[in-house]
């Protein structure tokens, strides 16, 4: 179904749009010109939302603004009043949910301004770049994009940007797809950790897996060493009973013919 406002951005500009989906099938609906209302009068999406609540969608870079009272919406499971969207936000309000796309979600969103900058905030072009590695590491992109980048590399003719949009597009994988989430939550921890493994802390902590692995390392040779006396003794015993060989009367003898 078309969405009410077909107007994309036209230019330098990227097309931007909301994805979503209920009881009439997925829509989208395009940023343009004009702000999208969302809930209320007037309003280009049907919510049930609260008598005198709505939603507005617009700008360059987008942006949410929740006007009225009731229930705040909440952008990527936080409530927020105002905010700067990029791509791969989801917006959930009156029992919708609403995911913000972009056809080049690398360049198409343009910068924040510097005074919305951030702990909060999220650099689109670095999320953009993340996520492309991510689906080549896990082979989720089509294998001659990314051998094409790959030998980009290794001839020291690297474009991180163009390489992004590329990988991007050759995607096999949605971005929500869970693969993507669960080895983005690993690398997440090792960036998290990754402090600790330097300086002073990141010795001692070198130093003390060094002795466990060496503990265990000697542990390891003393079962094999035992092991090996085990089956020796058991030799031994099989020797003695079946052929009468004495391991001493030969000891004696050896002792003997020294000086």
């Amino acid at each position: 179904m078309q969405a009410r406002d077909e107007c994309a951005t036209k230019g330098a500009k990227s097309r931007i749009w909301l994805e979503t989906s209920g009881a009439e099938g997925e829509r989208r609906l395009e940023l343009g010109a004009r702000a999208l209302r969302l809930g209320g009068a007037g309003s280009d999406l049907h919510l049930d939302a609260p008598a005198g609540a709505w939603l507005e969608v617009g700008g360059s870079p987008p942006r949410l603004l929740h006007h009225g009272a009731g229930a705040l919406p909440r952008v990527n499971g936080r409530e927020v009043r105002e905010l700067a969207l990029v791509h791969g936000d989801r917006i959930e309000w009156a029992g919708a949910l609403l995911v913000v796309r972009s056809a080049d979600p690398a360049a198409a969103l343009e910068a924040l301004p510097a005074q919305e900058a951030g702990a909060t905030q999220l650099d689109v072009v670095v999320a953009a770049r993340l996520q492309a590695g991510l689906l080549c590491e896990l082979g989720l992109v089509e294998r001659t994009a990314a051998r094409r980048w790959q030998d980009a590399v290794l001839a020291n003719a690297f474009d991180p940007d163009a390489a992004t949009r590329d990988l991007l597009a050759a995607a096999q994988a949605s971005s929500g797809d869970v693969r993507l989430r669960e080895r983005s939550a690993r690398l997440l921890r090792d960036l998290l950790m990754a402090p600790l493994q330097r300086g002073a802390r990141g010795a001692g902590r070198r130093v003390r897996q060094a002795t466990r692995s060496m503990v265990a390392a000697l542990v390891a040779q003393v079962a094999v060493l035992v092991t090996l006396l085990g089956i020796a003794t058991i030799a031994l015993l099989v020797i003695r009973m079946r052929w009468d060989f004495s391991v001493d009367a030969w000891l004696d003898s050896v002792i003997d013919l020294l000086p």
